[in-house]
């Protein structure tokens, strides 16, 4: 962390894997440096399967089981990883992953002023033969983001996009709906050029009101290279909007350059996810 110049890591805790769930219902020692997310993948993706492994728990619903976790691991946020095909069409939608937003997952995690991390387009096992490297991607659909920012304005909604068809339209909800933030550039979005174009496109249409990147290391020693390489890049976006302002007669100086990198690197992610921000 120190070599990488990072100061928190977020990170990703699945209570349907046994190992992570064991390891939480034995007692977990906090460590200041780790913030803990509740990932519910099963819940939205497969709620009937989900539903008897929480009756089998001894939960009555999602409800139950969403308080129960909520207090014990004291997430920062609750997260999912979505396939290209998740859709919400608002109130009349009675798809499964739809129902479980809509009357269960988003009114609890309102009551307790807890956004919700949308990670949408991982298409899983291609070519299972590779195992945990199998998967890939395709194109979601924004629209679903718009709607469930639309219907649910008092949560709160960390959204990224693993295709880079969906980039631009992800934006535009983005200026539309201030209870959506788009975070990182992820997993096959995480080169160089494609990082610099997509932050780039937020710049341009967003301000600084955004997150530019985010690791996703499942091993730690990842930290080194992606963060060397975002603070690169997106110094560089930075530099030529700063460049920009200049040339059409406003400079900018070093007290906003600095407020404007704690933002993008820091602030913004913090402020969005805070249990205390209103909308």
């Amino acid at each position: 962390m120190e070599l990488a110049g990072v100061e928190k890591i977020t990170m990703t805790n699945d209570p349907f894997d046994e190992n992570e769930r064991n390891r939480w219902l034995m007692g977990v020692v906090p460590d200041s440096r780790f913030d803990p997310v509740l990932r519910i993948d099963p819940l939205v993706n497969n709620a009937s399967h989900a539903a008897a492994k929480l009756y089998e728990w001894g939960y009555a619903d999602t409800r139950a089981f969403l308080e129960d976790w909520i207090k014990r691991m004291k997430p920062v946020y609750v997260a999912c990883s979505l396939p290209p095909g998740f859709s919400y069409d608002g109130p009349e939608d009675n798809s499964d992953a739809a129902k479980a937003l809509r009357e269960q997952i988003l009114p609890t995690l309102e009551s307790h002023g807890l956004a919700m991390g949308l990670m949408i387009g991982a298409r899983r096992q291609t070519n299972p033969q590779l195992g945990l490297a199998g998967d890939s991607l395709g194109v979601g659909d924004p629209h679903a983001v718009a709607s469930l920012a639309r219907d649910f304005p008092n949560s709160r909604f960390l959204v990224t996009m693993l295709a880079r068809e969906n980039q631009h339209e992800l934006i535009t909800v983005a200026r539309k709906f201030r209870n959506v933030l788009p975070f990182g550039c992820w997993w096959f979005l995480n080169t160089p050029q494609l990082i610099r174009e997509i932050t780039d496109m937020r710049l341009e249409l967003l301000g600084t009101s955004f997150v530019p990147q985010h690791s996703d290391a499942r091993v730690l020693e990842q930290l080194l290279y992606k963060w060397a390489d975002a603070r690169q890049i997106v110094g560089d976006s930075l530099a030529d909007s700063y460049e920009r302002l200049k040339t059409s007669g406003r400079p900018v100086n070093q007290i906003e350059i600095d407020r404007d990198c704690r933002l993008l690197f820091r602030d913004n992610y913090r402020e969005f996810t805070s249990t205390q921000r209103p909308l």
